[in-house]
């Protein structure tokens, strides 16, 4: 069942929002046939709870039907289901956003031929516009599709002074639209380029010219992507700290999309700069993370981002914030989404993998073990290699038996090369040389090929990314060998 859109929109809803969907179905608004009504109400009492979706549809088809081979019958109920949520949905969102509501009534008058009332529903769009303090894309595409509406318009088209005057609207705004467009996805992409290793080839006469423009837009996202392209091309802590500035303060006039972003590209200087060995970067960037976490930019929906979620508390503990990030998961774990993997419910697992790392951060590695063991297998390929990572961690400080850590590395390796397809080059790489200089470590501790000193050396110079390197940085100098 959980395959079904139905269903699937049905697990991101609240428990309020369910019981306004409950209403509007219910209502006479809706033509829907009273089996798809009967279907609701077995599926209600389930929420937030679903069994495997053969199972349920069967159980439903015997309850409704009297006959549990007309599963089809409920496929057809449950796309009806999907319809009404649709509306629903978009309906719910409409009310949020006066603007397209002023513009789609604009839509509705056209239609209508209604073309007396048009120049009166742009003036209401004017003022809804003007008194938005949101000066995002949204905001500059939807001033460029006012002014190309009155340019286009029947009571205008024949003016020639108007129309000049509104053909000259068009063209700025579109131009304003289109430039901070541009920065927004040149950031992207430059942040693709470090994540993900690809190439753009971004023209860099273009970029000179689209920052020019930019200083002309009555907006501080322009200054935004703007610094946010100059700290990416280069780092600069003085960079960083204008781009942190402008970002808290643009929190309260942002989209809480464009707030995400802004965020994430703060928060992934600092992965930067901690895998580049900076000691100050993971502290900074659990300030960040308290940030997000306390005005809700890290959420889709009702829920948490499931990556940003385990960054927390992945970053509390190693920074020494162990408490805080059991209290964080105590606080969020139910705005994490229902879903299932191999038949246990989503939470469940992330359940398993925030607390196998507050375990090993308190030193209960014993718990830890446990903990990590239950995450796998899981369909998020970061929860099985983050499983794997603090397993093996907790099992060298565990130091019961060294012939079992080098089992589990070479089941971790064993897991890598069968997914290899499946994990990028920038995941695997970093996971191998993890494994690689763990195994290191515990021959050194023999005094077998590998001293100390060679260690602390690869490690200090090595420019390449490795997973848990101050982890390892700190294991080769406790080691109590030469």
């Amino acid at each position: 069942m959980k395959t079904s859109k139905f269903i699937q929109l049905l697990s991101t809803l609240d428990k309020r929002t369910v019981n306004k969907f409950d209403k509007f179905l219910q209502s006479d608004y809706h033509d829907t046939e009273p089996k798809t009504r009967e279907l609701w109400k077995y599926i209600l009492p389930l929420y937030p709870d679903f069994e495997i979706e053969k199972a349920l549809k069967i159980r439903a088809a015997k309850v409704i039907y009297g006959d549990e081979k007309q599963t089809k019958r409920i496929t057809d109920r449950l796309a009806e289901l999907s319809k009404v949520m649709q509306d629903f949905l978009m309906l719910e969102q409409l009310k949020k956003d006066d603007t397209a509501q002023a513009f789609l009534m604009l839509d509705v008058l056209k239609s209508k031929g209604l073309t007396n009332y048009t120049g009166l529903q742009m003036n209401h769009i004017e003022r809804v516009l003007n008194r938005q303090n949101q000066r995002n894309m949204t905001y500059y595409y939807r001033q460029f599709r006012l002014a190309h509406e009155r340019y286009y318009t029947d009571d205008t088209a024949n003016k020639k002074v108007k129309s000049k005057v509104y053909l000259e609207q068009t063209l700025t705004s579109l131009d304003e639209f289109y430039c901070l467009a541009q920065l927004r996805h040149i950031c992207e992409a430059y942040n693709r380029e470090r994540v993900y290793n690809e190439d753009f080839n971004i023209d860099t006469k273009k970029l000179a010219t689209l920052k020019e423009q930019a200083k002309q837009l009555d907006t501080p996202l322009a200054d935004i992507y703007c610094l946010t392209i100059d700290l990416t091309v280069m780092a600069n802590n003085d960079v960083y700290a204008m781009l942190k500035d402008k970002v808290l303060e643009y929190y309260d006039t942002g989209s809480l999309r464009e707030q995400g972003v802004l965020m994430t590209f703060l928060c992934n200087y600092q992965i930067r700069r901690n895998l580049a060995g900076h000691m100050d970067a993971l502290s900074e960037l659990l300030d960040l993370y308290r940030f997000g976490s306390d005005n809700d930019i890290f959420t889709e929906g009702p829920y948490w981002s499931i990556q940003h979620f385990m960054n927390v508390v992945f970053t509390a503990c190693e920074v020494g914030e162990v408490d805080w990030a059991a209290d964080f998961v105590y606080k969020n774990l139910n705005k994490l989404p229902v879903k299932s993997t191999q038949g246990i419910p989503y939470r469940k697992k992330f359940k398993y993998l925030a607390n196998s790392c507050i375990h090993l951060a308190k030193g209960n590695y014993s718990r830890a073990v446990s903990q990590a063991q239950l995450v796998r297998p899981a369909t998020e390929a970061f929860m099985n290699l983050q499983s794997w990572t603090v397993e093996i961690r907790a099992h060298y400080e565990l130091r019961h038996n060294t012939a079992e850590i080098y089992e589990k590395l070479s089941s971790f390796s064993c897991f890598l090369k069968t997914n290899r397809k499946a994990i990028s080059d920038k995941t695997y790489a970093p996971n191998m040389r993890f494994i690689e200089l763990l195994k290191k470590m515990l021959r050194a501790e023999n005094k077998d090929t590998y001293t100390k000193e060679d260690l602390v050396h690869q490690l200090e110079w090595e420019e390449r990314v490795i997973v848990c390197k101050r982890w390892l940085i700190d294991k080769v100098n406790a080691l109590k060998v030469r």
